[in-house]
Formats: structure tokens, sequence, C-alpha cells
């Protein structure tokens, strides 16, 4: 075989990579792309946050060889997300580690943002958010650990303090199985709960990682604390006292 027609095969099948430094320095970068060439982008974060990586244009996405789904933030705009979870990357140090591919299928200049969520952990946290704020908390579910209890409690001394909560999965992180038609948030302060378990509700999915959403819809108060809870292997006692203890520490 000729070298020309090496040459010719190359040029059609191995298409370039080239390295950026996006993210080193700021949470967001301009790329260039040129059509079907790779970028490769080194991530580094902390293995008790997961992330979540912003386009505004939709992208092929590879980590370890393998591609991820990118899904679009809002309906009207051409903005795309992906999501990166602690399992996903390799150990540096005390961080975790990985290297994202990116390709778009033509020529063009690409921002992207990287946001940062908070893994969540057995216990309570306690948590404030601004008026028509949202936070997002990430935590993973086996089936050894059912049944799961979430619980939202805002301030109990202020009926303004109306916190609703919305939970997905990271295979569909825009579509939230909570909360449904017959479950649903409350108004004003009211305690929120979700139970993950097998049953009716059909909330469990294998080896998912599980996202929650904490969204103030309220714009007449400024600051809302609130705590918010997440136990394991939680029965109908554990779930009594656990609620229980979670009001009291308020």
């Amino acid at each position: 075989m000729s070298i020309f027609i090496l040459f010719i095969i190359s040029f059609i099948f191995i298409k370039p990579t080239q390295s950026s430094d996006c993210f080193t320095v700021e949470p967001y970068c301009t790329l260039s792309f040129k059509k079907y060439h790779w970028v490769d982008i080194d991530v580094e974060f902390d293995p008790d946050t997961f992330l979540y990586i912003l386009t505004n244009y939709k992208l092929k996405v590879q980590i370890n060889d393998k591609n991820i789904q990118q899904y679009p933030y809002k309906s009207r705009y051409s903005t795309q997300f992906i999501i990166i979870t602690p399992d996903m990357g390799e150990d540096c140090g005390n961080n975790k580690c990985l290297t994202m591919r990116l390709q778009s299928k033509s020529d063009k200049h690409i921002i992207l943002t990287k946001q940062i969520m908070l893994i969540l952990k057995e216990g309570v946290i306690d948590q404030t958010i601004t008026k028509i704020g949202k936070k997002t908390y990430g935590f993973y579910v086996k089936t050894k650990d059912l049944p799961v209890l979430v619980s939202l409690v805002p301030n109990p001394y202020d009926a303004r303090a109306d916190t609703d909560l919305f939970a997905y999965t990271s295979d569909k992180p825009t579509m939230a199985f909570f909360p449904t038609v017959r479950n649903k948030n409350h108004m004003h302060n009211t305690r929120e709960a979700i139970l993950i378990n097998r049953d009716k509700n059909n909330y469990f999915r294998k080896n998912a990682f599980y996202i929650i959403e904490v969204v103030a819809p309220d714009a007449n108060i400024q600051k809302i604390t609130y705590k918010l809870g997440m136990k394991k292997n939680c029965n109908f006692l554990c779930a009594h006292f656990f609620l229980s203890n979670l009001v009291g520490d308020i």
C-alpha cells in the first residue's frame, strides 16, 4: 500500500486531538472546535461533589472511552449539560481526575461552564437558599441501602419559608420522579419527604445516582433556612425518629 493511500486513510478516519486547559483557572471557558476534531479536557474535582458541565451546543462526549449522554438544559435554549459523578474518575491524591473528550460536527466556538454540586451524605445538613433560588445535591442508592429516606424541613417558625423538593435520577435528569400526582409538594413551611424503596411508588433505580433539588418558589422572602436529611436502611420506626429529630434540631 502506498504512502499516499495511507495518508488518505488516516486523514479520513483518524481525527486530530488537541488538549485544552479549560477549567484550570475559571469555571468556564470558550473552545474553538474544528469539524470532527477531538478536544481533551482534564478535569479534577472533590470526591464529595459531582459536576454539571454545560455547553451552548450539542457535542459528542466521551469519558473513559464511553459515550456520555447530553441532555437539554432548558427546552427553549440550545444549552446542553452532562453529569460527571465521582465513580467516573480515578483517584489522584485527595481528588478525582478524568479526561473528558469532546467533538463537534462543525466548526464552532463553544462555551463550557462547570457547576459544582454537593454529594448528600447520611445525616443532616443545615442550608440556606435565596428567593426563587435552587440548590442541587446528589447521592448513590444501592439495593443494600433500601429503604432510603430523604427529608426537607424548612424553618418551622416562618410560614413563608416555602421550599419544594424535586427528585431525579442521572439516567433521566430532566424528568422528576417526585413530586407526582399522588405525592405532591405542600404549601408554606411544610416538611417534604421521599422514601425510596421497592414499592408501588417505583422510586428505586438499581445502582442509580440520585439528584435532589431544593427550590424556593416564593419571591417575598429573601432567604430561607432549612435542614436536609438522608438516612439509609430506614424502616418505619427509623423514619419516625429521624424525622422527629430533624424537626427537633431546628
